[in-house]
């Protein structure tokens, strides 16, 4: 029988975060940490970006 690897993977569902030591919008995916600046909804864009 084989398995998704989705299911195989554990750990937290990647999120938006404003960080407020670097002034702007953080997230980790897949244990690398990503800097995707101080504005909102250019950092959103970014995220759905790297969430493909």
């Amino acid at each position: 029988m084989l398995r998704c690897q989705e299911e195989a993977v554990a750990g937290r569902k990647p999120s938006l975060n404003f960080t407020n030591s670097f002034g702007q919008y953080t997230t980790t995916i897949e244990d690398t940490f990503h800097r995707l600046g101080p504005d909102k909804e250019a950092a959103e864009t970014q995220f759905e970006f790297l969430m493909r």
